[in-house]
């Protein structure tokens, strides 16, 4: 039974290891088990690697070849083939195959990075779709933003779009380099 803080601590430990066991059983590889959390709802492909200070909650999954971690938050969202993620909090966001997102990234909901592109050191997103293989690298905040494809979003953008009644899409096309 669990009647304190204590037994509660030690029942979700077990009940992790176990969790983690079978998804070693099952191909994904981990650092070290003792630092993985994963929820019972979260799924994973084979090959997947998980590094120490993952946190996987909610309707989240990973597809095959992905990285994530080290010190990393997913909850109910999407990691495509290949993506690598590390130092980030990503919640209801969908991460394309080959991206990468960190170090110092927080992908808020609505997020949706397509294959190849990037999320860079101190980089936030909310409601951003960005295109294939387009760059976000580092210092911005992309909120409410459509950015094409090829395009890159150089260090120190803010997408400002509200006019104090109203939030508007901004929209930044194909191969555009701002900043």
């Amino acid at each position: 039974g669990v009647n304190s803080q204590p037994q509660l601590a030690d029942g979700t430990r077990t009940l992790s290891r176990r969790i983690n066991a079978e998804w070693l059983a099952h191909g994904v590889w981990m650092a070290d088990p003792d630092q993985v959390c994963i929820a019972a709802s979260v799924e994973l492909a084979a090959g997947v690697r998980l590094y120490p200070g993952v946190h996987l909650e909610g309707d989240s999954s990973v597809c095959q070849s992905a990285q994530i971690g080290p010190d990393t938050f997913i909850a109910d969202s999407r990691v495509g083939p290949g993506a690598h993620v590390w130092y980030a909090v990503v919640r209801r966001a969908e991460i394309g195959e080959g991206a990468e997102v960190g170090p110092y990234v927080s992908l808020r909901p609505g997020t949706v990075l397509g294959p190849n592109s990037k999320a860079g050191t101190f980089v936030e997103m909310k409601n951003a779709v960005i295109g294939e293989k387009s760059k976000v690298p580092h210092l911005a905040y992309m909120g409410d933003v459509e950015v094409g494809v090829g395009a890159n979003v150089g260090a120190g953008t803010i997408t400002v779009n509200y006019d104090g009644y109203s939030k508007h899409r901004t929209v930044i096309k194909d191969g555009a380099r701002i900043g």
